[in-house]
């Protein structure tokens, strides 16, 4: 909830629409969701949602890394 109101503004969606997309009831629209979510525009925020959200969990579960590395994105 918290990334669909921060991106409202810059996607044509929300993103868990994405992320999350309704069941496709045909190739071409299945190509269509994956080919959505492959765009860097929208696979970045996902990316990074999708980790932000996999941290809060450990956290919750009293789980810290005792070592992190970075990565582009974009590469």
């Amino acid at each position: 909830d918290f990334a669909d109101q921060q991106l409202r503004e810059t996607l044509p969606k929300p993103l868990s629409q994405y992320i999350f997309s309704p069941s496709a009831y045909s190739e071409a629209e299945e190509n269509t969701q994956v080919e959505e979510l492959k765009n860097t525009k929208i696979a970045q925020p996902a990316i990074g949602t999708i980790q932000l959200g996999l941290i809060k969990i450990l956290a919750r579960l009293n789980l810290a890394a005792s070592m992190t590395a970075g990565r582009s994105l974009g590469e």
